[in-house]
């Protein structure tokens, strides 16, 4: 039954709507009228299918495909039920005779209380079980790092009460069989407090996984997490979860607050028995698991918007550890900043002395949103493109991506911050200039003058771009007889 693109229109004139949403979206698309008539199939589809839009458009689903046993149509089920159907496992043949493993996800289209069609998703499974695959290598890979790396509580550094309180609590907590839940703005550490408590337990010597629930589709999450048995859905082999992997050891759920809502509820018994079964599976097996998770909000505010049930926080939250974001402990920003100047001088083979006062100040009035891993990210942007054996003088070493705003909040009267204009920052070598400017300049001096008084040259031998080598003579007031340009 062809009724005709004429007829489609009719029924669902937004089909160009859905070819600008869809086109190039990576799963099969497909958009159906109430009468089964495809008016709207994506090329992802097409690859899926060995068929080309233009030869689906028109064509009714029954015409397209034929399911296998025991497997109903997809669609047509939304259509008759008038209601979602989110992630149904599905094989059926094209017509071509291929046979095709897959997961759909199919919505109704209304408009008002009419019925006007169905909008269907597809995935193949094999595209499935291969990020599956992957998320478990990860975690793997997680678990070797771990063991390899060994951080623990005293490599947090801080002079923070507040720090210090939590970093007591979950020392004391570590070997205990009780949930910890930490919560903390996201870059504040979390997942670092997780692999130190870990790694000073007695399960030291045992699997620490971690899993970002906000980062793994809903429909691949229960299986990570708790495995599956061969035959539970079309496609699906015997793999353990994540947390049959980890028994013995521990497990860190990252954003728990993201987890759906009905996984939450399985996560319930395996932490009140300690049991778990694999999806599609009638046995349970027994684990010995320390569950830490962590929060990106409040926990109570997860709960109230409902992110988070509430019975699962009360089992999670047995010890509740706040982590303060840098801008609640600027007292730690000196000495975290010396941290990443020594450990970023080894990784990237520099020999950065510090930070200039001015910017040391700047450091202490912003506010970080990106905490700790902002903090650490900006320094090593500034080292990146700076010489070896320099302070970090402006904020415009740092990538506008980082710390454009720097000074945005400030009322600082620093002039050194400011190069906007034309004026020199000191004569050369007069009083105005630290010792570490001195250096800086007498470094430049010499480099013109081996250079013959090219810039560009003289840039290179710093190994600085000629921009930089620019901006500095004109910073310290220096003549330059050539005009530098970018190479």
């Amino acid at each position: 039954m062809n009724l005709g693109l004429e007829r489609l229109t009719e029924d669902l004139t937004n089909t160009e709507l859905f070819s600008q949403m869809f086109d190039d979206f990576p799963s099969g698309v497909m958009v159906l009228n109430v009468h089964t008539v495809l008016v709207y199939y994506n090329q992802a589809q097409g690859l899926i299918d060995d068929l080309k839009p233009r030869q689906a458009i028109g064509k009714t689903i029954l015409e397209l495909y034929r399911v296998g046993d025991n497997t109903n149509y997809p669609t047509l089920l939304c259509l008759f039920a008038r209601r979602p159907l989110i992630d149904y496992p599905c094989f059926y043949y094209t017509h071509r005779g291929k046979l095709i493993n897959s997961i759909h996800s199919v919505f109704p289209l209304m408009e008002e209380d009419k019925l006007r069609g169905c909008i269907c998703f597809i995935r193949e499974y094999g595209e499935i079980a291969g990020q599956y695959q992957k998320v478990a290598d990860l975690g793997k890979k997680a678990d070797h790092n771990a063991s390899k790396n060994k951080p623990t509580l005293d490599q947090i550094i801080t002079q923070n009460q507040i720090m210090r309180q939590s970093l007591d609590i979950v020392a004391r907590a570590a070997n205990s069989p009780s949930p910890i839940m930490l919560y903390g703005e996201t870059g504040c550490g979390k997942e670092m407090y997780a692999q130190s408590i870990h790694n000073i337990s007695r399960r030291r010597d045992k699997s620490f996984l971690a899993l970002n629930c906000a980062a793994i589709p809903e429909s691949l999450l229960e299986g990570l997490l708790f495995g599956t048995v061969k035959g539970a859905f079309t496609g699906a082999l015997d793999k353990p979860g994540m947390m049959e992997m980890a028994d013995g050891g521990t497990i860190f759920l990252d954003e728990i607050n993201s987890m759906p809502l009905g996984l939450q509820s399985k996560m319930l018994r395996v932490i009140q028995e300690q049991k778990i079964r694999r999806v599609g599976g009638s046995n349970e097996k027994q684990v010995s698991l320390k569950i830490v998770s962590a929060s990106n909000v409040h926990p109570q505010k997860a709960v109230t918007d409902g992110q988070l049930r509430s019975d699962l926080l009360f089992r999670l939250g047995v010890v509740m550890v706040y982590i303060p974001p840098l801008r609640e402990r600027r007292e730690d920003i000196p000495v975290l900043t010396k941290h990443f100047l020594k450990k970023l001088n080894q990784r990237i083979c520099k020999k950065v002395t510090g930070l200039a006062p001015a910017l040391e100040k700047a450091f202490e009035h912003y506010h970080w949103p990106g905490n700790v891993r902002e903090l650490e990210h900006a320094i090593e942007g500034a080292m990146n493109i700076i010489p070896d054996d320099e302070t970090i003088l402006e904020p415009s070493h740092f990538a506008s991506s980082l710390f454009g705003g720097v000074l945005s909040g400030l009322n600082l009267n620093v002039p050194d911050f400011s190069d906007g204009d034309d004026k020199p920052a000191s004569t050369p070598l007069g009083p105005q200039l630290s010792v570490d400017q001195h250096k800086q300049v007498e470094r430049l001096i010499q480099a013109l003058e081996n250079a013959g008084g090219n810039a560009a040259k003289a840039a290179r031998k710093l190994n600085i771009s000629p921009q930089l080598m620019n901006y500095k003579m004109k910073k310290f007031g220096l003549k330059k007889k050539v005009t530098v340009k970018a190479e």
